[in-house]
């Protein structure tokens, strides 16, 4: 269609704030999509880069005859929260600036100039994705959710019903009008198709598209193409801010559910041994800190500490689970070493913690590693991790455990 001469002719344009961009600032090339109260239009910049930008405009009388204010609001925060250097995502366009005029409100956005993922799905045979293409899109999507912009629980329903839609082609509370819609998400009223193509989504689905939003499954747990579920743990930022634990999901309180009773120990143990299992290269300042205050400032990669098993020290271990081994620790028949017996304690790398009755006690140059010939190379580690990655997909061993930061004993 043709770009309204109100959209061509726009040097009487009149900005609202000397630092806001209007109109004058674009040339409109073409419209490229339309929605209910809106259409998109490519562009580019008059001025600076001169990129090529998507320029929403949405009619102001259609939002307040349709009652969607609080619908632009939320658009607008999603899409600016999403922009921000620590939360962007090659899959989501950017906000590079809102302005509006007596009629419109309008949206600067990078330019998809392939498309989104909803025309890419229109022109695959049935309006569907095939399995793979909708384990990748779905992964994608998956990684992109953050619960700082919504709750959980509204998250994974929302991913549930676009994986639905990547496989079936339509809505699954499709209905004759929005209301009637409406009524089957309360209702949880939906069916699979007889040909819906994959086992592993349909159980997947199910397990999300739960009205009690406690009783859904989270994005704890991914489903891999190993055929397994994997632990997710909430997407990580952490050189450009410090990760909030609560927000995203992720204290200990967040999991205590997912150990059942049955194989929870009859008695805790007291004590924590843990260590540090390589250096903190690349780590920013606040995990550092945290690292000293548990370890202390002289800190040393492999060296054993002790801690206690409180609520309070859990918490601070949790912060840096990714940098240390953590085991119980375990007393020989049951029996505690008293104050007397602090020099003649010996504790095992198993954790294993036994009182020596006039034997020799073992010191750290004793139990330290010094034949450097028994190391794997780089190069031999590197090939054996990436042997291991492909064959069991674990989101943990690229992230963690590379030649740079561990090394192996043959």
């Amino acid at each position: 269609m043709e770009v309204p001469l109100n959209l061509i002719k726009t040097e009487n344009a009149r900005r609202a704030a000397p630092n806001m961009k209007c109109m004058a600032d674009f040339v409109v090339e073409k419209e490229v999509g339309e929605g209910s109260f809106s259409t998109v239009y490519c562009a580019r910049e008059k001025e600076g880069a001169k990129r090529e930008v998507a320029l929403k405009v949405c009619l102001k009388r259609l939002i307040l005859k349709n009652k969607m204010v609080e619908y632009i609001h939320r658009e607008k925060e999603a899409l600016a929260e999403l922009s921000k250097k620590e939360n962007s995502h090659p899959g989501v366009v950017i906000l590079y600036a809102t302005f509006q005029d007596s009629d419109s409100l309008y949206f600067v956005l990078s330019y998809a100039k392939y498309g989104d993922l909803w025309s890419l799905i229109q022109k695959q045979p049935n309006n569907r994705l095939t399995v793979n293409d909708a384990r990748y899109y779905s992964a994608s999507l998956l990684d992109l959710l953050t619960a700082e912009l919504m709750s959980p629980a509204s998250d994974i329903w929302s991913f549930a019903v676009t994986l639905y839609q990547f496989l079936d082609g339509k809505f699954p509370f499709e209905d004759v009008s929005e209301y009637l819609i409406f009524r089957r998400i309360q209702a949880v009223l939906y069916q699979f198709s007889d040909d819906f193509p994959d086992e592993n989504a349909k159980d997947l689905i199910e397990r999300v598209l739960i009205k009690e939003p406690s009783a859904r499954l989270t994005n704890r747990w991914v489903y891999r193409p190993d055929n397994k579920w994997t632990r997710y743990l909430p997407r990580r930022n952490d050189g450009i801010k410090e990760f909030d634990y609560e927000k995203g999901g992720a204290t200990l309180r967040h999991y205590a559910d997912e150990i059942s009773e049955d194989a929870r120990p009859k008695q805790a143990s007291k004590l924590w041994m843990a260590w540090l299992y390589r250096d903190l290269a690349g780590e920013p300042k606040w995990t550092k800190k945290h690292v000293e205050n548990l370890f202390g400032a002289d800190f040393k990669i492999g060296r054993m500490e002790v801690f206690r098993n409180t609520e309070l020290m859990n918490e601070e271990l949790w912060k840096v689970k990714h940098l240390i081994e953590l085991r119980p620790v375990e007393f020989t028949n049951g029996i505690e070493p008293t104050d007397d017996d602090v020099f003649s304690t010996r504790l095992q790398p198993n954790g294993r913690c036994e009182v020596i009755q006039g034997g020799h006690v073992a010191t750290e140059n004793d139990l330290k590693l010094a034949d450097d010939g028994k190391q794997w190379s780089r190069k031999e580690l590197g090939r054996d991790l990436n042997k291991k990655y492909h064959q069991y997909q674990s989101v943990f061993e690229q992230n963690v455990y590379t030649p740079n930061n561990i090394t192996v004993l043959k």
